[in-house]
């Protein structure tokens, strides 16, 4: 059982981090280069700073109450009855929404910071809106996207919140030792996941704190 939370623990964090930096990496995009008007701009700000503010429960209750198996859209306007949220899917969803808008404040903050000068000398040249995002603007975010993924992961693998509410019968490490200590009452084996855990968690902090930090992109001029 300890073995499978772990290997369930890492896959959720990959998949989080990577959807969350790809999501958090769209919502930045957006703001920084489309146009939006007063009322959608704002409106958009607001949606994607939602998650931060609400409490940790909220996103998962509204998942099983939207989606569930007696799920408002699903029971009550598509008429699905076998609805499942719960598992990998649930846990992956939820965590994506909820830790998204921390990817979307870095990058949103490097894309920022990029000289315009770059971009608009590569369109004088013929590229394409494409050639210049994948030549110029994205290894100017690679580094950004690397702390992003490191963090947005250490901050799923150590939620309890979501997993227990809509994880079912898919364990983490995070639920497995809360349920360690409630049902099994082994607080030494508990003792033991969180130091895992912990230890986990202060790799990839090492990591982020002491390698990707010192990875930077500089732009040459003539």
């Amino acid at each position: 059982n300890f073995r499978t939370s772990i290997v369930n623990t890492l896959k959720v964090g990959f998949l989080v981090g990577i959807l969350s930096t790809l999501l958090g990496l769209l919502f930045a995009y957006v703001e920084v280069y489309v146009k939006l008007g007063k009322f959608s701009g704002g409106l958009f700000k607001v949606v994607s700073m939602l998650p931060v503010v609400s409490p940790p429960f909220v996103l998962s209750l509204s998942m099983i109450m939207l989606f569930g198996r007696s799920g408002i859209i699903t029971r009550s306007l598509l008429g699905i009855y076998d609805s499942n949220i719960y598992g990998l899917l649930g846990i992956s969803v939820v965590q994506t929404l909820t830790f998204f808008p921390v990817c979307y404040l870095m990058l949103k903050g490097l894309l920022k910071n990029i000289d315009p000068s770059l971009e608009e000398a590569t369109r004088d040249m013929g590229a394409t809106r494409w050639k210049v995002f994948t030549s110029v603007t994205f290894p100017l975010l690679l580094p950004g996207l690397g702390n992003a993924f490191l963090v947005t992961f250490i901050e799923s693998v150590a939620d309890f919140a979501n997993p227990m509410l809509i994880g079912g019968s898919y364990d983490t490490l995070a639920t497995t030792i809360y349920l360690q200590v409630t049902g099994a009452y082994d607080s030494t084996g508990a003792a033991a996941m969180s130091v895992v855990l912990l230890s986990l968690t202060v790799i990839l902090f090492l990591i982020q704190k002491y390698y990707l930090e010192k990875k930077t992109a500089a732009t040459l001029t003539g």
